[in-house]
């Protein structure tokens, strides 16, 4: 895998890239990107973080591990996009190692239950609902909520839309707008 080098980093190095992470390669490509969608970096960086951490340690056993102790405390932590790469990197921790995907699932499961508990506007509650969807031996009550979270979030997106343009002649498929063409 591309991130094991990263898991040979002290383990202070990786918490503090997840807080303070560089900038963008300095590419036309990805100077681009950091203009027009400035958080696309850092979305894209923090799960190779966590992945870094899946690869801490590796000879520590999973159930006592450094590795597995961080990725759980970064998942329940704050709220933010961290929680979903630390969920991410277990996720894929449990695709690789079946022993892992009961706990991993109940640990993703809990996750989503605790953001659709909340009263109050969860930011990464649709990426929480796609780990769910995507997680080893996600079960069925699993994927009913996940869908119901994607399908509110489409819905309230629905009602964010502007309202509709003259439709399209009917040989040419409507694109729906992504959350990054929004500003447009």
């Amino acid at each position: 895998m591309k991130a094991a080098p990263l898991g040979e980093l002290p383990l202070d190095d990786l918490l503090g890239l997840l807080a303070h992470l560089p900038g963008p390669p300095d590419t036309a490509r990805w100077q681009h990107l950091a203009k027009s969608t400035p958080t696309y970096w850092y979305r894209l960086l923090q799960p190779w973080v966590c992945l870094g951490i899946l690869h801490h340690a590796k000879d520590e056993p999973w159930p006592t591990s450094t590795r597995r102790e961080v990725l759980v405390d970064l998942a329940f932590g704050v709220e933010d996009w961290v929680a979903d790469a630390a969920l991410f990197a277990l996720v894929t921790a449990a695709y690789r190692e079946p022993d892992l995907r009961e706990e991993v699932r109940q640990l993703v499961r809990a996750r989503l239950d605790a953001a659709v508990a909340a009263n109050r506007v969860v930011t990464i509650e649709e990426s929480l609902a796609q780990l769910m969807i995507v997680t080893p031996g996600c079960r069925q009550d699993d994927r009913a909520l996940a869908t119901a979270v994607l399908a509110r979030a489409a819905q309230d997106d629905d009602e964010d839309e502007e309202p509709a343009p003259a439709p399209a002649p009917a040989s040419a498929p409507v694109a729906k707008r992504r959350w990054w063409q929004r500003g447009r």
